[in-house]
């Protein structure tokens, strides 16, 4: 996911978006905490569908249109949930950072070269991802202030990359 948002960056998209979501997220975890399992879920589908759509129109055997029929299921089952649902998006966000982590990985293997902060932030990733499965509806408010900050670290590294490769951002 945080490969779309650096392409919606490069197309454009203000800088100063991102980082006021990514503020709104360290300043007000828990009132964002009560429309995450709704709107979390309809943002889940809605991605898995766009990338669906890329697929049909592309042909492009890089877009795994399996993951995506999942995505499509979990945000179903976020949305109409009703019961421990804190718990199971918890654990659902931990499995998707950690799968996260894991192509990351395989990027560093295959490429043979890794850009320091993408290692440390994989590790990061574990980590907290390890930390949420551990206690999901415990620790759901500090991670949505670290995605606050995450949003925010992530808008700031696509810029600095934009501007020093501008062939990037197309």
């Amino acid at each position: 996911m945080k490969h779309e948002i650096h392409k919606w960056m490069g197309k454009g998209m203000p800088i100063y978006l991102f980082i006021l979501l990514g503020v709104l997220c360290i300043l007000f975890p828990d009132p964002i905490m009560t429309w995450v399992p709704k709107v979390g879920g309809f943002i889940l589908i809605a991605y898995a569908i766009y990338h669906m759509v890329e697929f049909y129109r592309t042909h492009s055997r890089e877009i795994e249109v399996g993951k995506y029929v999942i995505y499509i299921v979990l945000g179903m089952v976020i949305i109409f949930m009703k019961e421990n649902v804190y718990e199971t998006l918890g654990v659902i966000w931990a499995m998707l950072s950690l799968l996260e982590a894991a192509e990351e990985i395989n990027e560093f293997f295959w490429e043979r070269h890794a850009v320091w902060y993408q290692v440390i932030l994989a590790v990061i990733t574990i980590g907290l991802a390890v930390l949420l499965l551990f206690g999901p509806k415990e620790h759901f408010s500090m991670h949505i202030r670290i995605l606050g900050a995450e949003i925010i670290l992530n808008a700031f590294l696509q810029h600095h990359d934009m501007s020093q490769n501008p062939e990037k951002s197309e």
